[in-house]
């Protein structure tokens, strides 16, 4: 225990104990402890998905002859495309013939709560 004590310390193994000075139990110096400090590291930023579009519309095509169907780049199927329902605005699209080694590309626009229609023929 930190303080100051008395001792009795027997001078001989079988002897009297003799008064020894006292003893100071405190220590000398203190450390501080502290405790460890957390580093937060920051988290990048969440990257966010678009908002959602409120307003569709659809799109049906069809071609001569048969083709298959891309929007935007992404495969959708095989023609006749019947009311293909996409978000309002421009979109590029794409009728290829793998066979006849035919290709077709349009822009269409799609209106909200409406039909657009194409009819093309590959040549």
């Amino acid at each position: 225990m930190p303080g100051t004590h008395d001792a009795a310390v027997p001078s001989d193994p079988g002897g009297d104990a003799e008064a020894a000075p006292p003893v100071d139990a405190r220590p000398r110096f203190t450390t501080p402890v502290r405790p460890k400090r957390r580093v937060l590291q920051r988290r990048p930023p969440v990257a966010r998905a678009p908002a959602a579009p409120t307003d569709f519309g659809t799109l049906s095509v069809n071609s001569d002859p048969w083709s298959e169907v891309y929007v935007d780049g992404k495969r959708i199927r095989s023609t006749p495309l019947v009311l293909y329902r996409l978000p309002t605005g421009r979109h590029t699209l794409e009728l290829v013939n793998p066979a006849r080694k035919l290709r077709a590309t349009r822009v269409v626009t799609i209106r909200a709560n409406r039909d657009t229609r194409l009819s093309i023929e590959l040549r």
